[in-house]
């Protein structure tokens, strides 16, 4: 058995696993999650969760000392990431191994505003 398809394995044992025990007991299938953000100053905060931590930061374009990169860099990183986690929970329960998934998240901005907003997100998968 390839890495991929033992790594598929563990993942659909751990999602039958959990389904199993959502259907016995509801209620272990609810939960919250708590983000602490920390402002350090300037344009640049702390982000806290259980634990991890990272620090997110705007530019010198922007009158940030770049300390981190930036809320839309993340914000990117998080749908991008949530596609490919999504592909590969939905290969594993398929049986299906695809190596060579990699979503492209492109927002295009318009930022001649004050606050810069996003007018067409493209996702390409």
């Amino acid at each position: 058995m390839t890495e991929p398809e033992q790594n598929a394995e563990a993942i659909r044992t751990a999602l039958e696993r959990n389904e199993r025990a959502v259907a016995l007991r509801p209620s272990v299938g609810r939960g919250t999650a708590r983000t602490a953000v920390t402002w350090r100053g300037g344009l640049s905060c702390e982000v806290t969760e259980g634990p991890w931590r990272f620090v997110v930061g705007m530019t010198e374009k922007y009158g940030g000392a770049n300390d981190g990169p930036n809320p839309g860099v993340y914000g990117r990183a998080a749908l991008g990431s949530c596609v490919a986690i999504g592909y590969a929970l939905w290969a594993a329960r398929n049986t299906t191994v695809d190596r060579t998934m990699k979503p492209m998240v492109s927002p295009v901005a318009d930022r001649r505003h004050r606050s810069p907003k996003v007018v067409r997100n493209e996702t390409d998968v």
